[in-house]
């Protein structure tokens, strides 16, 4: 894939090379040409360059993530690296281990900062909540229709919150009271290690961006948690354009495309959200 997506990126230099030489060439003629047959010549090469971005991503899927994450990628084993074993936690920086807090320091804290006789989330669930950021980037721009999926197909109200705000209990209370939380991807996630074990979280990312650094806090905390990418957001030029490079390219080979879609309003892709909490409620806790 790597070598695939290498050819492409030199092919797509040569052309625009390519181009750029003609233009040079062409508009180098004798003032005394007209204009429109000293910028004719170079529509062929302007194609040349095109093609390849315009069509590459058609014809050639394996440089695109598909529309949904196989389910090897949900299991959150390999997320964890020695010393730590499971349900240990391992800061990535320092490679200390926070061991054992799932049946010791977290319920003591949860106990503190929110009043209840369960320890572990509801099944089937009876509360969900949309978790938001509470300032750009990366909020959730479509949360209604997110709301309405998420209340159809669970028959039960969703509530709409902000995560990372307020006193530290207050920031825990928020990730503790629901059985089902949507979140954008982003650092106030790093708060549901405090939710009860159980919960089902599932985190929207950026169209173009995808990440696994949560799986160490939610496998911590025994949580349940499903990645769902999101869609190109609507009017964005910018976005547009990248879109013809695809997730694996954009990702991996261009920093700059990366770093800008991950400042991008984040549009849940409201069908694969539907497959996927439809596959949830049918599954259940298996």
């Amino acid at each position: 894939q790597s070598s695939l997506s290498l050819c492409v990126s030199l092919l797509r230099a040569l052309s625009l090379s390519l181009t750029v030489t003609a233009c040079a060439s062409e508009l180098a003629m004798p003032r005394s040409a007209p204009l429109p047959s000293r910028l004719i010549p170079i529509f062929p090469y302007l194609a040349l360059f095109l093609l390849p971005c315009l069509l590459l991503p058609f014809f050639l899927p394996i440089l695109t993530f598909p529309a949904s994450l196989p389910a090897a990628l949900l299991s959150n084993s390999r997320a964890l690296t020695p010393p730590c074993s499971p349900p240990s936690l391992r800061l990535h920086d320092s490679g200390f281990c926070i061991g054992g807090c799932h049946s010791h320091c977290f319920p003591r804290i949860r106990g503190l900062c929110f009043s209840s006789s369960q320890s572990n989330a509801s099944w089937p669930v009876k509360s969900a909540s949309i978790l938001d950021r509470i300032s750009r980037p990366r909020q959730l721009a479509n949360k209604q229709k997110v709301a309405e999926v998420v209340s159809q197909v669970f028959n039960i109200p969703v509530k709409e919150k902000f995560s990372g705000v307020g006193s530290f209990c207050d920031q825990v209370k928020v990730v503790v009271e629901d059985d089902i939380v949507i979140v954008p991807h982003g650092s106030q996630n790093v708060n549901l290690i405090f939710a009860r074990p159980g919960t089902t979280v599932i985190e929207v990312f950026p169209f173009l961006f995808y990440t696994n650094a949560l799986w160490n806090y939610t496998h911590a905390a025994q949580l349940r948690l499903y990645p769902l990418l999101g869609i190109r957001p609507p009017n964005n030029k910018v976005m547009w354009f990248f879109s013809f490079l695809g997730w694996d390219f954009c990702y991996n080979n261009f920093r700059w495309c990366k770093n800008f879609s991950r400042q991008q309003l984040i549009y849940a892709d409201v069908k694969e959200l539907e497959r996927l909490l439809l596959r949830i409620h049918s599954d259940g806790r298996a």
